[in-house]
């Protein structure tokens, strides 16, 4: 019994990511953030993003440099990973080349 207890959970870790690949992730979404801070209203709503995922991001715009700065960049950085980023960051890199 107890062997097959073991063999689920050994399947169960092939399924997740990694705490590494999820914190990496998270970092590339809160990257995304501070990035997508840079643009203006309009060009947030072009992008198709959820209105309290825009509303967060404009609000870094409104913080300056501190603790408080960083805290609004992972709560929209956490909005974001419910949200499609694709069209952001191709739109940010082309705007950037």
């Amino acid at each position: 019994m107890t062997q097959d207890h073991e063999a689920d959970w050994d399947e169960g870790a092939d399924q997740r990511p990694s705490k590494t690949q999820v914190k990496r992730e998270f970092k590339a979404l809160q990257d995304l953030a501070e990035r997508l801070a840079g643009l203006s209203n309009g060009e947030l709503e072009r992008l198709g993003l959820g209105a309290k995922a825009r509303q967060a991001i404009a609000e870094i715009r409104r913080i300056p440099a501190s603790g408080a700065r960083e805290r609004q960049i992972k709560y929209a950085g956490k909005l974001l990973t419910g949200e499609d980023t694709g069209p952001a960051a191709l739109y940010l890199d082309d705007r950037q080349s």
